[in-house]
């Protein structure tokens, strides 16, 4: 349970940095949310892919937060002890999952 809302903060405080991700790459700041919900709603409504997209952002943050939580809570060598623990597994599980993400194969 705490896996996932963590998992979910997580996901809205890197949602700015999707945003100037998309703005370095010459694009409006919405448009990396618009094009994940126009792949999955196949809708006209702007509007609506741009709110659709940025839920799958959030529930892809829950669900790699509940791995993450999952995974601390039964390995007792990652067990968090402190919140510098914390924070250095929590970046590393964000590159794996950054990596996973981003050179998977279709």
């Amino acid at each position: 349970m705490f896996g996932a809302l963590f998992g979910i903060i997580a996901g809205i405080v890197m949602f700015p940095f999707l945003m100037l991700t998309a703005i370095m790459m010459g694009m409006l700041p919405d448009s990396i949310s618009l094009a994940r919900g126009n792949s999955i709603s196949h809708s006209s409504d702007n509007d609506y892919n741009i709110i659709l997209g940025i839920a799958s952002h959030l529930l892809t943050s829950a669900i790699a937060g509940t791995i993450f939580g999952f995974v601390t809570s039964k390995a007792n060598r990652l067990r968090i002890i402190g919140i510098r623990k914390g924070i250095g597994e929590g970046i590393v599980w964000s590159i794996i999952i950054f990596g996973y993400f981003t050179f998977q194969q279709p």
